[in-house]
């Protein structure tokens, strides 16, 4: 088992800053030289195109220089203003863009300024003076009175990556505002007012203020907009969208769609925050079209309100699944839309009288969760009108229902109240609360069906009902049972029966025992009852003693019980001892987890002592954590029995503390168990790969996939940062994880958009740190080495990949990916580079000198990841299996080289020996050296170059004396040895020379000195130093095919 010790800490101690692999807009290299700069010229006149002005400067400083628009200085737009040949450039607007209002020559154009095929573009106004004027009154006159313009979008993003846009203002556009589209990702509008305000009777109509279609991380934030059509429109194919701040004044709303007129629109990920909304015809709401042969259909997901206050609009939120459509069209041809996690919540204020009477209750905020659904309506509404005066609450008279509406009469409580809409075709139900505590409620049996009760109308309470089939809605019909509570099991009520018998027996004999003159009876009777009483016992007996199952078992650690504070107290050792375990896990930095700050972990853990029965149940599953780790800890003095006991009572309150609810500790919690279970593999109860998947899952739902400067604009630097590491380390197992077994990674490139952490230590920065500045690499830190390999986890995804061979394999592919390690491997700083350990400098550390070598075995194993697919061509004439060979003896060669000088100096005299540092790290480079040495067992070694195969040979015979000497502490050296024995057995079959002894550790004191000199930790089996009884070739090896093809070969030759 790859996890069987704590190999993998020294890569997690932390990270570095940025994107992985992607050059962004706020790169601060740019800063450390002279940026080219270019002021276009404005002609100063109205009837004169200033555009090819602006296209030459942008020419000329497009890549990677500033172009500048003074304050105080209009430049005319009368022909489509292209930024292309922007890459990495920035334009300061702070003078005036005006584009010309001749709407016959817009007529023809789709867009007025085009952001199109951009990498890296800051368009900001630094001075706060900058304006784009779309000039669009003669167009909406033109529109009002004829209506027969086609009018272009003002600011178009198109197929462009990092955009941002920034602190200006933009007016009266023509038509739309702004629009995203053409799979754009990163696009990001900051502190910016649009606002179309007409002069004459005809208002600016479809001024949208945002038109948000296929793209991905898209940001708004700190927005103001005043327009006549949507404030933001959520269009085919938007994902990750994130919204926080903006106030809308006479919009349409913070709409989803319109979707599905005649494809399938998607559309994902949403989520407002924040958001005022002023004289809308509704706060937000989603609009799909119906289905039938004239419309596609929709998928909607994840779509999130929270915090939106309603100040006088139409509706707070408005479903609406039958656009542009009547009713009876949506009656014959429903939507088949999917809608799912859909949340409205956090919603406050007031709304018109367009929906009067009152339809919603103003006890608090509501909050609406739309659970999965299929639905067609016309329109559905959920309208709030409190109106105040002098602190009372006042309801407009109740009027009839429309056929397309729900109206609840005033004090409606929604508190689980479950709706159905007439005409109505509800997959599901719609649920409403307005507050979180749950109350109990009597559960009335239904006495119609949910078509009826929607129309209000008797029901025989058939199946379909005759109502219902009257009007042929009867797949509409729909009757549920009341749920009854459930009945008590066979086993009590037969326990019960007996009971009862029993009593009923001694009452007779108690009967007969009071007749007088019947002795023998009496004596038969006493004897009777005093069984009768045994019986009695062994029953209550049993009720006591039978386990009180109170939750179902957990589907990771299965039926563990709950634990308590009382649970944890006992546990827990005494003040003295916990601290001195604490101290020595904090202090080894070669095993303690980047993700648990030092300083703030000491903070919470002295608030713990102060008052234990306020802690959180997660914290203290990471306490306990940290006490199964620091009590292992590999200096002669590890207490195993101990470190288990922790270990469990993290678990237990993992289960306490509702891990599975996403809260706040559940990732942390759940990632520092899995760092604990790594020192106990030889507890077989839980699946590390399964452990690891569940943390991935629960730190998705808790957003860790997403970069806080992005996403989660409300978090400190100090919790982004936190975030990274975490999300790092999730990266980081899930390459080993799928090393191990020979399985694909389960985290993507594209599922995640978090940078690497930064290259800093616990000292340099703490909870109130406003800006977190990254160490220089030119000296060897703790963090150094976690940042360049965060930098490599991406192209080692892309290598297993590859080597899996679910794609067919080219040898141009294998070198691109090769090309990407060694530029990796290149820009590794020297500090980091490997060198000799007995001429490293003595002030270097001991982990400096592990880290070095640790990845020289990782690009070495990536190196022989990228040629094993060419292996299985299974023949030496093919010039791609020749070459892959020899680069794969070589790249083995180069590693067993540097292991050997490791083991050497091990010894007795040399700078490793008895370091705990090196204890802990053997494990993880053992197995690097046999992922290496994999592909020399198929081939072995034949037709060696002459002049180096002396060489070669001793080589491979000092790793083979030296190796079996640890296989009893790792299994991977075990397994390296094996290897080395067969290849060299090849070696000297074909060669006269003599076969050398190679040591066997078999004998159990030996065996036992070994596990004393090199700790404690991650013990095997019995039958670990046997070779024969080694599993070849299972799910859990580090190779994964053809393993049996040489074994066999030469156990024939052996016969």
């Amino acid at each position: 088992m790859l996890f069987q010790s704590v190999f993998f800490a020294p890569l997690l101690s932390l990270l570095a800053q940025g994107v992985a692999g992607t050059p962004t807009l706020h790169d601060h290299s740019l800063a450390h030289h002279k940026r080219a700069t270019c002021t276009p010229k404005s002609a100063g006149s109205a009837s004169t195109d200033d555009v090819p002005t602006i296209v030459a400067a942008l020419k000329q400083c497009g890549n990677g220089g500033v172009i500048v628009f003074p304050k105080d200085t209009t430049y005319m737009i009368r022909t489509k203003l292209s930024l292309a040949g922007c890459t990495n450039c920035e334009i300061q607007l702070d003078g005036r863009l005006k584009l010309s209002d001749d709407y016959t020559f817009w007529n023809n154009s789709r867009t007025q300024i085009d952001v199109r095929g951009i990498n890296g573009l800051k368009f900001h106004s630094p001075a706060g003076t900058g304006e784009i004027d779309g000039n669009g009154q003669a167009a909406w006159d033109r529109f009002g009175s004829v209506g027969d313009l086609k009018r272009p979008v003002m600011f178009a993003v198109e197929g462009s990556t990092d955009v941002e846009v920034n602190g200006f203002l933009m007016k009266n556009a023509q038509n739309v505002f702004v629009d995203i589209g053409s799979n754009s990702e990163r696009v990001k509008f900051l502190n910016m007012d649009l606002t179309a305000i007409s002069k004459s009777s005809y208002p600016p109509k479809n001024t949208d203020g945002f038109d948000i279609g296929a793209s991905k991380y898209t940001t708004l934030s700190n927005i103001f907009i005043q327009n006549e059509d949507d404030c933001v429109a959520f269009k085919a194919g938007c994902d990750q969208v994130t919204i926080t701040d903006i106030t809308c004044q006479g919009s349409h709303g913070l709409s989803v769609g319109s979707l599905g007129k005649t494809n399938t629109d998607t559309v994902t990920n949403v989520y407002v925050r924040n958001a005022t909304m002023k004289g809308a015809t509704k706060a937000a709401g989603i609009k799909i079209y119906p289905g039938g042969p004239d419309h596609g259909t929709a998928v909607v997901r994840n779509v999130t309100w929270d915090g939106v206050i309603v100040d006088n609009c139409g509706a707070a939120f408005e479903f609406d699944a039958c656009y542009n459509e009547d009713e009876s069209y949506c009656e014959q041809h429903p939507s088949t839309a999917q809608v799912s996690e859909i949340y409205v919540k956090n919603f406050s204020g007031k709304t018109s009288t367009k929906y009067a009477p009152t339809t919603g209750h103003n006890s608090g905020p509501m909050e609406v969760f739309l659970g999965i659904i299929s639905i067609f309506s016309k329109q559905f509404s959920v309208l709030s009108q409190p109106i105040r005066e002098h602190g009372l609450t006042k309801t407009p008279p109740p009027r009839e229902a429309r056929a397309d509406e729900v109206i609840f009469p005033p004090e409606t409580d929604f508190d689980g109240f479950m709706i159905s809409l007439a005409y109505r075709n509800l997959g599901h139900i719609t649920k409403f609360r307005v507050s979180q505590t749950p109350r109990i409620k009597r559960n009335r049996p239904a006495v119609s069906c949910s078509t009826c009760r929607a129309r209000k109308q008797k029901c025989d309470r058939q199946q379909p009902c005759g109502p219902c089939q009257k009007r042929g809605v009867q797949n509409s019909c729909h009757l549920e049972p009341t749920s009854r509570p459930p009945a008590a099991s066979l086993a009590s009520r037969v326990d019960s029966r007996v009971q009862d018998e029993l009593r009923q027996m001694q009452s007779l004999l108690q009967s007969l025992l009071s007749q007088p003159n019947q002795d023998q009876v009496a004596t038969s009777c006493e004897n009777l009852a005093a069984g009768v009483d045994r019986i009695r016992q062994a029953i209550n007996y049993k009720a006591v003693m039978a386990p009180q199952v109170d939750q179902p078992p957990d589907i990771v650690f299965g039926s563990l019980a709950k634990a308590t504070l009382e649970d944890v107290l006992a546990v827990l050792p005494s003040r003295q001892d916990s601290d001195n375990i604490v101290l020595t896990y904090l202090n080894a930095r070669h095993i303690a987890v980047p993700f648990i700050h030092i300083h703030q972990f000491r903070r919470q853990y002295e608030a713990f002592w102060n008052n234990p029965g306020s802690a959180n149940l997660l914290w203290a599953s990471i306490l306990f954590s940290v006490l199964a780790v620091g009590a292992i800890m590999p200096d002669g003095r590890g207490n195993h029995h101990q470190s288990s006991a922790f270990i469990s009572m993290s678990a237990r309150c993992l289960i306490s503390g509702q891990y599975s609810t996403a809260t706040e500790f559940s990732v942390e919690a759940l990632a520092m168990h899995l760092h604990a279970r790594c020192f106990h593999q030889e507890d077989r109860d839980i699946n590390l790969s399964q452990l690891h998947a569940l943390t991935v899952r629960i730190a998705q739902q808790r957003c860790y996939h997403v970069d806080g400067g992005d996403y989660l604009q409300a978090l400190t630097p100090f919790q982004v940062e936190m975030r990274r590491r975490i999300w790092y380390y999730l990266q980081y197992y899930d390459v080993l994880l799928s090393l191990e077994h020979g399985l694909p990674p389960l985290i993507h490139e594209d599922t995640y958009c978090v940078g690497h952490p930064t290259n800093v230590t616990d000292d340099e920065f703490d909870e109130e740190t406003k800006v977190i500045f990254a160490s220089p690499v030119t000296e060897a830190n703790a963090a150094l080495p976690c940042v360049y390999m965060s930098r490599l986890l991406p192209i080692l995804r892309n290598i297993i990949r590859h080597a899996l061979g679910f794609k067919t394999c080219n040898y141009k592919g294998a070198l691109f990916l090769k090309s990407q390690l060694e530029a990796w491997y290149r820009s590794i700083p020297l500090c980091l580079r490997v060198h000799s350990i007995k001429d490293t400098c003595l002030t270097n550390t001991t982990f400096t000198a592990l880290q070095r070598i640790l990845f020289q075995l990782i690009y070495n194993t990536g190196i022989a990841l990228i040629y094993r697919p060419f292996l299985n061509i299974m023949s030496l004439e093919n010039r791609y299996c020749e070459t892959a060979l020899d680069m794969s003896r070589k790249n083995a060669l180069r590693s067993i080289e540097v292991y050997i000088e490791v083991d050497q100096e091990m010894q007795r005299g040399g700078r490793l020996y008895n370091d705990p540092q090196v204890k802990a790290n053997l494990p993880i480079n053992d197995f690097f050296i046999t992922m290496i040495m994999a592909p020399l067992e198929f081939f072995g070694c034949p037709n060696l170059p002459q002049s180096q195969k002396g060489y070669i040979i001793h080589t491979l015979e000092t790793a083979a004396q030296l190796w079996p000497t640890r296989s009893c502490v790792s299994s991977y050296a075990l397994e390296s040895s094996r290897l080395l024995q067969v290849i060299l057995a090849d070696i000297h079959s074909s060669t006269s020379i003599e076969h050398p002894i190679y040591p066997n550790i078999s004998d159990s004191s030996q065996e036992s000195a070994l596990l004393q000199n090199f700790g404690t930790y991650g013990p095997r089996g019995d039958d670990a130093c046997e070779f024969d009884n080694f599993p070849w070739n299972t799910t859990t090896m580090s190779d994964w095919v053809y393993a049996h093809f040489h074994i066999r070969r030469h156990a024939t030759d052996e016969t």
